[in-house]
């Protein structure tokens, strides 16, 4: 039976109406989707950075803006113009082509983790009807699948990840682009980059910057200072403020700028301006660029012990935990004097525990050790076995917190060799035990000025520390003079809670070992190593006891009776 053709008019009829159907919500208004167009000027009529944002080619966009301006709905829909491959505000644009796989074209929406569901929601509602996709709510994978089209042959996929979640969730797998909501940790940055190498796909962020000047920013304008408002290149960087957000009257922007009175909050939250919160940054950008620049290497080698301390060597390829070593082992003379300071964590996947080693007579860093994993007392036996390896070398543990375990783990593990430490004073400090190092107000401030001093100085072309590893490198750069002088922090610290400065402490404690460590013993051979430590320990124990007995015949509150202990 043949069937009837619809004439010309009546068939264009059905198509409009399709396409009205399609285009419009239940109340006949124009769906967000279409009806979404970026501000094309700003109050003063200049160019609205939106705009630009949306029309940008740049693979690297940031988008640095005001509370209630949009940001957050702005990466979403470039989320959904992404996965469909069109961009409504503009007729005819299409985004390229997932680049030669047969896989679906893959996006990943990294937001703070009480945000994923309702996250999801809005970017499953903010497609038309003409966009078949299906949310998936199962907790961890929760995603949005859309059905293939003639822009994305094999289809697409929104996974909306919490940027909380450990490092191994945002591996091996092909993605052509991320877009995060608010600023994640610097590892999860680094890691999806990684994942858009082979696609070349664009990476987006979008933030108020509520923690100031982060590393985040620090990286960005490493990259391309002519980036406002690009079109094209490298990065793209668009900043407004609320005063920018044109569906807002003056009365409203009034009414939630009425109770921010503090001069930096406002610049945040109301003008979108990134700011130094945390103070200064303690390590200024040229000698971190110097440092990267003329220093920066790759491991050469991976170092394992087995059960019994007997080392195992094997070329680097590229694991980020354990023992990394900067130098070919022809590299490593029989008479060279090393040191091992140590920063112990719990073991619990936060913080890591982290060893630095030091080479005594020239300060380059030959050795790293990190690993978020390892408990106390394993990470002690790990550096008395890293003793024996690197000449016998002085090990000198923080013994803050966890401290005494590693400690205890190094004495029992054979190790004899354990730095002490000195006040500034020029006396030995009067704890229970003077071994290791102990991280206080009246230290940390000077040991952090030490080390920028020797950066400087090895920068200049004079004897200073010389940096290798990049992780350390990164921590640096989030060390900051604290305005707020947290609790314990001695007004230096990392610039935020999410930050770390395990590398940092480690390797201040290594260049203290090599700065107050007794001569005698900081350069004994390997074979007296630890007979002339023990020679060492009773002298000092002599001297410490000597001056208290001298101090307290002067002042009872130093008599020998109120320091009772033993080590």
């Amino acid at each position: 039976m043949a069937t009837r053709r619809l004439p010309q008019k009546a068939l264009l009829k059905a198509v409009d109406a399709s396409i009205k159907a399609a285009t419009t919500t239940e109340t006949g208004r124009t769906h967000p989707f279409y009806g979404f167009t970026p501000f094309e000027t700003r109050r003063d009529g200049t160019p609205h950075p939106q705009r630009a944002f949306f029309y940008s080619e740049c693979r690297l966009q940031a988008v640095i803006a005001a509370n209630r301006t949009g940001k957050t709905y702005s990466g979403q829909q470039k989320a959904r113009c992404l996965a469909t491959g069109i961009d409504p505000s503009r007729p005819g644009y299409r985004f390229p082509l997932d680049p030669g796989t047969n896989t679906p074209f893959v996006i990943w929406y990294i937001c703070p983790p009480d945000t994923v569901r309702k996250q999801l929601d809005d970017l499953k509602r903010g497609f038309p009807r003409d966009v078949k996709c299906k949310a998936h709510y199962s907790a961890g994978k929760e995603r949005i699948v859309g059905e293939p089209t003639p822009e994305r042959p094999n289809g697409w996929e929104i996974y909306v990840k919490s940027r909380e979640k450990g490092l191994d969730q945002f591996q091996y797998a092909i993605v052509h682009a991320i877009i995060f909501d608010e600023e994640p940790r610097e590892e999860i940055w680094t890691e999806c980059q990684a994942r858009l190498v082979t696609t070349k796909g664009w990476l987006i962020i979008t933030l108020t910057p509520v923690y100031g000047s982060t590393w985040l920013f620090q990286k960005l304008e490493e990259m391309n200072p002519k980036y406002e408002n690009a079109a094209k290149g490298d990065l793209g960087w668009y900043s407004w403020s609320i005063y920018d957000n044109r569906t807002l009257d003056d009365d409203a922007i009034a009414f939630f700028a009425k109770d921010i009175h503090d001069e930096e909050q406002y610049a945040i939250r109301i003008k979108g301006e990134y700011r130094t919160l945390a103070g200064d940054a303690y390590f200024p950008p040229e000698i971190l660029s110097g440092q990267r620049k003329d220093h920066l290497r790759r491991p050469e080698i991976t170092l394992y012990f087995d059960g019994h301390g007997k080392p195992k060597l094997e070329p680097y390829t590229g694991q980020d935990e354990g023992w990394m070593l900067f130098r070919k082992m022809e590299e490593y003379r029989g008479n060279d004097v090393f040191v091992i300071g140590a920063d112990p964590a719990h073991g619990v996947g936060k913080d890591a525990s982290v060893a630095q080693v030091l080479d005594a007579m020239t300060l380059e860093q030959v050795a790293v050790f990190r690993d978020k994993h390892i408990e106390p007392w394993d990470f002690g036996v790990e550096l008395a076995y890293a003793h024996k390896f690197f000449n016998s070398a002085l090990v000198m543990p923080e013994m803050n917190m966890d401290g005494n375990a590693v400690y205890r783990a190094l004495k029992a593990a054979g190790c004899f060799r354990i730095g002490r430490r000195f006040d500034y004073g020029g006396a030995f400090d009067e704890a229970e035990s003077n071994f290791g190092w102990l991280t206080g107000r009246h230290n940390k401030g000077t040991a952090f000025q030490e080390l920028l001093v020797s950066m400087r100085d090895r920068n200049n072309g004079r004897l200073g520390v010389t940096i290798h590893d990049e992780v350390t490198l990164d921590e640096l750069r989030g060390i900051w003079r604290l305005k707020d002088k947290r609790p314990g922090s001695q007004g230096i610290g990392a610039v935020n809670a999410r930050d770390h400065d395990d590398h940092a402490m480690a390797l201040i404690i290594a260049l203290q070992a090599v700065y107050q460590a007794p001569k005698p013993q900081l350069f004994a051979s390997p074979q007296h190593g630890s007979e002339v430590d023990r020679d060492l320990a009773k002298m000092l124990d002599s001297e410490k006891r000597r001056e208290q007995r001298l101090r307290g015949m002067a002042n009872p509150l130093f008599s020998s009776s109120s320091r009772r202990g033993s080590i």
